[in-house]
Order: structure tokens, then C-alpha cells, then sequence
């Protein structure tokens, strides 16, 4: 929305906030003010995990905050401001928190020009703030999808299991022995008592496949069944766990962060690694089947 003067713009995205990033921000912002000869006051919100504020008027303080991974920072406002008559006016708010867009970029200034031109420059550096990830912003912007995401696989498993062990196809050596009394049938008495032993094989088969889990755990359902478990256990994890919707990159969780993506990308290994497993036990027990 641009009007008089004043530019807003929202986004609900995951995002990462490092040092050098927020060291180009604050540049910027000085740079815009000294363009319309006014020196600004900037200030910086800080919200921790459990809710405590603490306002600074120099970054270079957030960065020396523990940022500790049990209480890590949640949310950062950046807001700068003047009393001159360009009354130019600049927030950032990168929002841990909200359920609603968590990301807001507003500029204000009595020339309309001097926003747009003010905001031209800032959106540039929110926008690299914005986790491109599918599976941060999946999970992020759609925390109910991707829950039900995650419980149609698991329910798919589960038929897939269960298909693996209802089946009416009859035994090979019962084909071949109905084979041999289907060519052997002249009369209609022969003929009849064929058909009545198929169905009486089919009625068999199918009693035999009543719904017990036990019969689940046999080779052939065990070979195709744990690769994909572990990989939707793995799937899950990674969503869960090693893409934290917002990351400020310094201090403990700075460190933290950087075990969460060394870990990650071993799981992903770990998915790819199951999955061509699960091919090739399906093409083995196609083969001894």
C-alpha cells in the first residue's frame, strides 16, 4: 500500500538474521538519513523466548547477547526515526512469534518519494533475510498441511501394509493343479467341480486374510516396510526440528544452528539412502516371491 508518503509491506515467512546482515540494514538506514541531512535514532526491540523486552540504541549490543539456545531471541524491531522536517521513519519487525505475517517492513516520510526510494533499498535486505527452504516455509506458512502431510503417509504405510498381506491371488501350485484339472474336464459333473473347487480355494484365501497384525511381520513386508518408516521418521524430524522457522545467527544459538544444519544434511543422506534401499528390497522380493 503506497499512500501519502507511506509504504507497507507484510510477509509470513521463516527467516535468518546474521550478523552481517543486520550490520548492512543499520548501514543502510544511515545512509538513507544522511541523504535528507538528518541524523536518526534507532532503536532495537529485543523479545526474548520467555517474553523479556530490552530496548538498545546500538546493535552492536544485540549481538553481544548470549542468545542462549533454551532462551534464544524471538523477535527483532528495528525502528528509526527523526524530528526533521523529511519526518522520514523507518520499522522492521522480524517476528519469532506470529502466527500472523511475521516479517514487516514500514517506511514513512512526508515526500513520497523519499519512501519509496527509503524502501526501494530496505525490502532489498528483508528480502534476503527470507528462507527460500520449501521445507522451513511449508511448515512455517502451513503448519496444518504439513501435519497432514506427514499423517497421509503414515496412513498410507499402514494400507500399504495391509495390501501386502490381503491378497486373493492363489499360490502358484494351486494354479498349476487347477491348470491341469481345467484341461482334464470333459463331462459337465468335471467341469462343475472345478469351478466349485476354485471358489472353495478363493473362500480359503480370503478367510485366511482376516485382519491379523501379527501375520504383518514377515520378511516381505518387513523389507519394504522399514526403509519407509525410517525415512518418514527422518522427514519428520527435519521438518520439526532443523528448520526453525526464525534463526538469529549469533551467540549459543548461532552455534546451535550450525548443528542443526550439519545434522540435517546427513538425514537427508539418510532419507535418499533409505528410499533407494526400499527399491531395491522391492525388486528383491518381487524376485523370491
Amino acid at each position: 500500500m503506497n499512500d501519502r508518503g507511506s509504504v507497507f509491506w507484510t510477509r509470513k515467512t521463516a527467516f535468518i538474521i546474521d550478523p552481517p546482515k543486520l550490520t548492512r540494514i543499520v548501514e543502510i538506514i544511515g545512509a538513507r538519513y544522511e541523504r535528507v541531512k538528518s541524523g536518526p535514532r534507532i532503536d532495537f526491540k529485543v523479545e526474548l523466548k520467555d517474553s523479556r523486552l530490552m530496548v538498545f540504541s546500538d546493535y552492536a549490543k544485540v549481538l553481544s547477547l548470549d542468545n542462549a539456545v533454551r532462551n534464544p531471541i524471538k523477535t527483532l524491531e528495528i525502528s528509526a526515526s527523526t524530528e526533521s522536517e523529511a519526518g522520514l521513519s523507518c520499522r522492521i519487525r522480524l517476528d519469532g512469534k506470529a502466527a500472523e505475517p511475521n516479517v514487516e517492513l514500514d517506511v514513512r516520510a512526508t515526500d513520497s518519494k523519499v519512501a519509496n526510494e527509503a524502501f526501494g533499498d530496505l525490502e532489498e535486505q528483508v528480502e534476503r533475510l527470507c528462507v527460500r527452504s520449501w521445507v522451513a516455509n511449508w511448515r512455517t506458512s502451513r503448519p496444518f498441511a504439513f501435519i497432514f502431510a506427514i499423517s497421509i503417509v503414515a496412513i498410507g504405510l499402514t494400507g500399504f501394509a495391509l495390501a501386502l498381506k490381503k491378497s486373493t491371488t492363489i499360490n502358484p501350485p494351486e494354479m498349476e493343479q487347477l491348470a491341469a484339472e481345467a484341461n482334464s474336464s470333459t463331462t459337465t459333473d468335471e467341469k462343475i467341480n472345478f469351478l466349485f473347487q476354485l471358489g472353495r480355494l478363493y473362500v480359503i484365501k480370503e478367510l485366511r486374510d482376516t485382519l491379523d497384525f501379527s501375520r504383518l511381520l514377515t520378511f516381505k513386508s518387513l523389507a519394504l516396510m522399514i526403509p519407509l518408516i525410517l525415512c518418514l521418521g527422518c522427514f519428520t524430524y527435519i521438518g520439526v526440528v532443523c528448520y526453525p522457522a526464525s534463526v538469529f545467527d549469533w551467540g549459543d544459538y548461532g552455534e546451535h544452528y550450525k548443528t542443526l544444519k550439519s545434522r540435517r544434511n546427513g538425514l537427508w543422506w539418510a532419507i535418499f539412502v533409505g528410499l533407494f534401499i526400499n527399491v531395491l528390497a522391492g525388486f528383491f522380493v518381487a524376485a523370491i516371491h
